[in-house]
């Protein structure tokens, strides 16, 4: 009987990229529509700005709310959307 050993290896996240290699911080312009995973739930943001260094985007909610996450943070990127805080 043989053992395997199993290397132990930490896969290097591009810079700019989310864990899942879904999103780039390059993406993120201001008007994009996101959904943002917050506090076990979602909304709808509309991003302000991003910051590459520390891949962070700050978006104003619905209830007119300045916040900042995190990369990982975020379910969905898509273009400017009429009503899309509504």
């Amino acid at each position: 009987m043989s053992t395997f050993e199993l290397e132990s290896f930490e896969e290097e996240v591009p810079n700019g990229w989310d864990e899942h290699f879904c999103f780039n911080i390059a993406d993120f312009t201001p008007g994009s529509a996101i959904i943002v995973n917050r506090r076990g739930s979602r909304e709808r943001g509309v991003v302000t700005s991003a910051d590459e260094k520390s891949l962070t985007i700050t978006y104003r909610n619905a209830r007119n709310e300045l916040l900042t996450v995190g990369i990982n943070s975020i379910g969905l990127l898509q273009d400017w959307e009429r009503n899309w805080l509504n």
